[in-house]
């Protein structure tokens, strides 16, 4: 049986946090350092159904696995974010 093969590909990310002023742009830069390339139309914000949360969705194209979890890793350690997919 051959197992697809998921890197190099793409991914998205989630984050869900509360909105806290300037936060979005600091979650940016985060991702920024990790995948320099990401451009601005793939990234997108709004506001969970209840407005509890703001989601911000990050479209990646991703090269190899360790980088997707090294970010993961960054950004759930983040004290002001509450989910990360």
């Amino acid at each position: 049986m051959n197992t697809p093969k998921l890197f190099p590909g793409k991914a998205a990310v989630k984050v869900f946090y509360v909105e806290q002023a300037e936060l979005y742009s600091d979650l940016v830069d985060i991702v920024k350092q990790k995948f320099p390339m990401i451009q601005n139309e793939h990234i997108s914000k709004k506001s969970s159904a209840q407005n509890k949360y703001t989601v911000i969705t990050f479209e990646l194209y991703v090269e190899e696995q360790q980088s997707l979890e090294a970010l993961y890793e960054v950004l759930s350690r983040h004290p002001n974010i509450t989910m990360v997919l």
